[in-house]
């Protein structure tokens, strides 16, 4: 009898919860006010609504009128880095939904000239919080397209410069909730990764009641936040917890991929098999549809996918799913950041054909 190969798995959506760790947290930088004042002095609320606005088209994947936006800004007032910030942000947020490089050089383009703009205040005598806040963004930022290149000695060095800058931030305005989203993903997954360190040790709970706390109380677009918090969820193995989130936000937006994709898998992971299966189909009709796809959100549905259908129709039905997987045309490069989910899958192949072969 096939044995029940563990599927949950979050790597391949490892860009999504980074993606939400740095987000709606570089979005806040763009306050008339600095993060100190937020208690005391309400911030604009035009440039407020403006960045929500932004935020919604990319949560439902509209990055055209979303870059529309971001673009505007950084017309206005070229010498705001926090303008170039959100440029890059925007673009980020496209790669991620892609699963591509596409744009990368835009994307690093805005970094620079952002941090080029902090070091000229820097120089200029700029000490100011939220000069701080902007930097800690810029370093989550390198260091999260770092890790994306497996350039993982730069992503340690710019992700620990980045959160000790936040985490300043975090300390001087502890009523600054949208900050906590950064702060929080950060620890959690730090002390995923490493709490077994005596000097680390496990802050996921209180990392979990950090992001909810932004969630529920920032300034801005919650949905990011939410997000975060269901891949969060799932890493706890409260994959019902995770399943209703998703479902709350999915009802306001029905074909948003940051949920969809954390959803299915919840679903995979709690056992609800036809529900996960509908979910990756309803994933797979988005990306036939999309203009550029370098088919690895496809790989990476498919190789769900086959685990479904073992479970559901058995091993023929799961060869069908994992050699469509396969076949598909997806670059070296790419096949490269997911080496252990294709071996993965062909653990799964090599039983079912050796299951079929059994008399």
């Amino acid at each position: 009898m096939l044995r029940w190969i563990p599927h949950f798995d979050m790597k391949h959506r490892s860009t999504t919860s980074g993606m939400t760790t740095c987000l709606l947290a570089v979005l806040v930088v763009l306050l008339n006010a600095s993060p100190a004042s937020t208690s005391h002095c309400a911030p604009d609320s035009l440039l407020i609504k403006t960045v929500n606005r932004a935020i919604e088209y990319c949560v439902r994947q509209d990055f055209a009128d979303a870059q529309a936006i971001v673009d505007s800004l950084v017309a206005a007032r070229p010498d705001q880095p926090e303008h170039w910030l959100y440029y890059a942000s925007v673009i980020n947020y496209r790669m991620v939904d892609e699963e591509s490089f596409r744009g990368e050089e835009g994307f690093l383009a805005g970094l620079d000239k952002a941090r080029e703009l902090v070091d000229q205040r820097r120089d200029a005598g700029d000490s100011s919080l939220l000069l701080d806040y902007i930097e800690g963004c810029l370093d989550s930022w390198y260091a999260y397209h770092a890790t994306r290149r497996q350039q993982y000695l730069r992503a340690m060095s710019d992700g620990l410069h980045g959160a000790k800058l936040l985490a300043k931030v975090e300390a001087e305005c502890p009523d600054f909730s949208d900050v906590l989203l950064a702060t929080g993903s950060y620890r959690f997954w730090r002390s995923v990764k490493l709490g077994w360190l005596p000097f680390v040790g496990d802050e996921r709970e209180e990392s979990i009641a950090l992001v909810s706390q932004a969630m529920h109380n920032g300034l801005f677009h919650p949905a990011v936040a939410a997000s975060n918090l269901a891949w969060m969820l799932m890493e706890m193995q409260r994959y019902e917890e995770a399943i209703e989130l998703c479902e709350k936000w999915l009802q306001q937006y029905p074909g948003s991929r940051l949920f969809l994709f954390p959803y299915a898998d919840a679903l995979l992971a709690a056992r609800r098999f036809h529900e996960a299966d509908a979910c990756y189909n309803t994933i797979l009709a988005q990306l036939a549809q999309a203009k550029h796809n370098n088919h690895v959100n496809e790989f990476l549905c498919l190789e769900k996918q086959s685990q479904v259908a073992l479970q559901l129709f058995g091993p023929q039905a799961a060869l069908a799913v994992g050699e469509r997987a396969i076949s598909l045309d997806v670059s070296k490069e790419n096949r490269d950041r997911f080496t252990e989910r294709y071996e993965r899958l062909q653990a799964l192949l090599r039983e079912c054909r050796q299951s079929q072969e059994q008399p």
